[in-house]
């Protein structure tokens, strides 16, 4: 049997997670011209531009608003088939700034 303290900590945390995610209020924009201007401009001049788009999503949370653009580079296997290589998402802040980079 676990501690009493152990599972109150497990608790507390469990419902502090909670409430960081109920902060946070995604939406979804399905076309890169429906992103604001600085931010469509980041995307274009950035390294990952020539990417496949698979989602993009506004996240706002109590302090920041966060575009995020989950993106994946193909690799070719032949001449009827294709993987992908690499697969990331991007951060950008409202301004355009590609804030992070995360692989997946």
């Amino acid at each position: 049997m676990k501690p009493l303290w152990i599972t109150l900590t497990i608790i507390i945390l469990s419902i502090h997670a909670d409430a960081r995610q109920q902060d946070t209020i995604a939406t979804r924009i399905k076309w890169t011209w429906k992103l604001p201007q600085p931010v469509r401009t980041g995307w274009e001049n950035c390294p990952y531009s020539s990417w496949k788009i698979f989602r993009i999503r506004r996240l706002v949370t109590q302090g920041d608003t966060l575009y995020t653009i989950h993106v994946a580079l193909y690799q070719s296997l032949g001449p009827d088939d294709a993987d992908i290589a690499e697969e990331d998402r991007l951060y950008f802040s409202p301004t355009g700034k590609l804030r992070k980079v995360q692989k997946l």
